[in-house]
C-alpha cells in the first residue's frame, strides 16, 4: 500500500484547541474526554431544633452513594445547620425550635443531592395543648399537652430518615404532663413517651466511609416532666431531653443537650426553665480513588482523612460550605 506523506504545516499542533492537537495547549484548553473516577458520598442535614416543654427535633436525613465525576468537573458544596432551641419565654410562654437545614452536593452535568434538614419538635402551647412535631429528613417528635391533649410526631423522608415518636397518652393528676415523644433518627424512629417519661431518640445510620465505623443522624430525646428519669438521643449526635422534677414543690431540673455538630442530631426537648437543645449540624464526606484530587476554589478547606489512612482513597471531610474541582494526575 501506498504511503501517503503529509506536510508539518497541513496540521498545526501548536496553536489550535480541537481534539487533533491535544498534544500541545493547556488541559483548560483542551475539550472534554478526560480521566473519569468514582467518588463515593455521604452527606447528612442539619438536625432538628428541640421544643420548649417538649419533644426532641428530628436528625438530619442521611443519603450515601456513589457518583461518576470527569476531569475538571466542580461540586459546590452546601453544609446544613441545625435548627434553632426552644425554650421559654416570660412574655410569650413555650416556643418551638426550628427545622434543620438542608445540606446539597451540585456537580456539573450531575443532577443535586440533597440530604433534607430533620424537623423540630413538638412543643406545648398556652391552651395546654402539645403540638406537633415538623417533618424533614427525620421527622420531629410530637409534644404533649397537659391531660394528654397531645400533638403528632413529625414524618421523615423515605430513604433518608425516620418518624419521630408519639407523647405519651393516659396521664392525669395536678402534674398529669405527658413525657413528650423523641425525634426520628436517620435509621430508627423516635420512641414514644411512656407515662411520664419521654421517648428516646431515634439511631442513626452507621457508615465505615471515613475508615471507621460511625452512627450519623440520630433524633433527638423528649422532655420528662415530674420524674426522675431522663430520656437519651439516638446513637449518631442525638441530644438527650430535660429532666423535670417536682416533689413536695421542690424543683430540680436537667437540662436538655444540643445534637453534634458535623453529625446531624437531633436536639434535646426542653423543660422548664432552660433551653432545648440545639441541633447539631451536617457534613459532607467524598472518598476520592488515590490519584485523584478536589482543589479547592472557594470556601472552608476540608479535613482530609479525618480518622486516619484509607488504603487507596482520600477521604475529604467538608463541615462548612466550599466549592471544588476535580481533577486526575492524569491530566497533569
Amino acid at each position: 500500500m501506498a504511503i501517503t506523506k503529509v506536510r508539518a504545516s497541513s496540521i498545526n499542533l501548536t496553536t489550535d484547541t480541537t481534539f487533533v492537537d491535544m498534544a500541545k495547549g493547556t488541559t483548560a484548553q483542551r475539550p472534554g474526554g478526560g480521566a473519569t473516577a468514582t467518588i463515593e458520598y455521604l452527606l447528612v442535614g442539619g438536625g432538628g431544633g428541640g421544643s420548649g416543654w417538649g419533644a426532641g427535633g428530628g436528625a438530619g436525613g442521611v443519603l450515601t452513594g456513589s457518583f461518576q465525576i470527569s476531569s475538571f468537573d466542580t461540586l459546590n458544596l452546601s453544609i446544613g445547620n441545625g435548627g434553632t432551641p426552644g425554650g421559654y419565654d416570660s412574655n410569650i410562654g413555650y416556643f418551638e425550635g426550628g427545622d434543620g437545614v438542608d445540606t446539597t452536593l451540585i456537580f456539573s452535568g450531575n443532577p443535586t443531592l440533597t440530604a433534607l434538614g430533620g424537623g423540630h419538635g413538638g412543643g406545648y402551647n398556652s391552651s395546654n395543648v402539645g403540638t406537633n412535631g415538623g417533618d424533614g429528613g427525620s421527622g420531629g417528635g410530637a409534644g404533649g399537652g397537659s391531660q394528654s391533649v397531645n400533638g403528632s410526631p413529625g414524618s421523615g423522608l423515605i430513604g433518608q430518615g425516620k418518624n419521630g415518636g408519639s407523647a405519651a397518652t393516659g396521664v392525669t393528676g395536678s402534674y398529669g404532663y405527658p413525657g413528650a415523644g423523641g425525634g426520628g433518627g436517620a435509621g430508627a424512629v423516635g420512641s414514644n413517651g411512656s407515662g411520664m417519661v419521654g421517648g428516646n431518640g431515634g439511631d442513626g445510620i452507621q457508615s465505615s466511609i471515613t475508615g471507621v465505623a460511625t452512627y450519623y443522624g440520630g433524633g433527638g430525646a423528649g422532655q420528662s416532666p415530674s420524674t426522675t428519669n431522663v430520656a437519651t438521643g439516638g446513637q449518631g449526635g442525638g441530644g438527650n431531653g430535660a429532666r423535670y422534677w417536682n416533689t413536695s414543690l421542690v424543683v430540680s431540673e436537667i437540662a436538655a443537650t444540643s445534637g453534634i455538630d458535623g453529625l446531624g442530631g437531633g436536639g434535646g426537648g426542653a423543660s422548664y426553665p432552660s433551653a432545648a437543645g440545639t441541633g447539631g449540624s451536617g457534613v459532607i464526606i467524598l472518598k476520592v480513588p488515590t490519584g485523584n484530587q478536589l482543589g479547592l476554589s472557594s470556601g472552608a478547606t476540608p479535613t482530609l482523612n479525618p480518622d486516619g489512612t484509607v488504603a487507596n482513597y482520600t477521604i475529604y471531610k467538608f463541615t462548612s460550605n466550599a466549592n471544588v474541582v476535580f481533577t486526575s494526575s492524569i491530566d497533569e
